[in-house]
């Protein structure tokens, strides 16, 4: 129990830091179009006000996030933990609830390598990925919120059908838009672009910064 207290407090300590700190990367980044005017046109984002976006995402990044949902969930995994569920177990019934699971496991393992490090760890080995996964506190929070997901899910019937009917529509959905192409999409992976720094336009975007095309199915670790 000791172990577990002083993880969740050394969490919550970088939680509230993130939060409330204005020394971090991602705040004086952000910070730099509070006074910006004009639009920004022709960016990912579309024709948006930087000021006014920015103050939405300053309120969503360091208030939301880091002020409120983190700490929550590490403080329902202090308090609650013993009833969460880490694993789907087998059974007929919860089969779309194991392939969400299963492809939850992989986009993180994908997000970790080719966004959060740039796909400088990609061909290391399966347990070097997993180890890395696990030591970021972004891919942490993704993992615990899946989980939490998944234990009122298999907890309550109700929301567990919704789960079903909504994955069932979901599916057909990406059926209609793929139409049997191959699932891929275009990422960015650059240390020079932060956060609101989206609004770069896109051409410039394309020139200076590092754009792949990431195939969701190819078979990587």
């Amino acid at each position: 129990m000791f172990k577990k207290l002083k993880l969740y407090l050394q969490r919550m300590r970088k939680s509230f830091r993130q939060g409330y700190s204005k020394k971090t990367a991602c705040y004086r980044n952000t910070s730099k179009f509070l006074h910006a005017k004009g639009k920004f046109k022709c960016n990912i984002h579309g024709d948006l006000d930087p000021k006014k976006y920015a103050k939405g995402f300053m309120g969503v990044q360091f208030g939301l996030k880091y002020r409120l949902l983190y700490p929550a969930i590490l403080t329902a995994d202090l308090l609650f933990g013993k009833f969460k569920k880490t694993k789907v177990p087998k059974a007929d019934h919860n089969y779309l609830l194991k392939r969400f699971d299963a492809a939850y496991n992989k986009a993180v393992r994908n997000w970790v390598k080719f966004y959060i490090y740039g796909g400088n760890i990609n061909g290391k080995s399966k347990a070097y990925i997993t180890k890395k996964t696990k030591e970021h506190s972004a891919a942490q929070l993704l993992m615990s919120a899946k989980q939490w997901m998944i234990t009122i899910l298999l907890y309550d019937q109700a929301y567990k059908e919704f789960f079903n009917m909504f994955t069932l529509e979901y599916a057909k959905e990406l059926q209609k838009e793929l139409k049997g192409k191959n699932a891929n999409h275009l990422i960015y992976h650059s240390k020079i672009v932060d956060d609101v720094a989206y609004f770069k336009l896109i051409r410039e975007v394309k020139e200076n910064v590092n754009i792949g095309m990431f195939n969701q199915d190819e078979k990587k670790n």
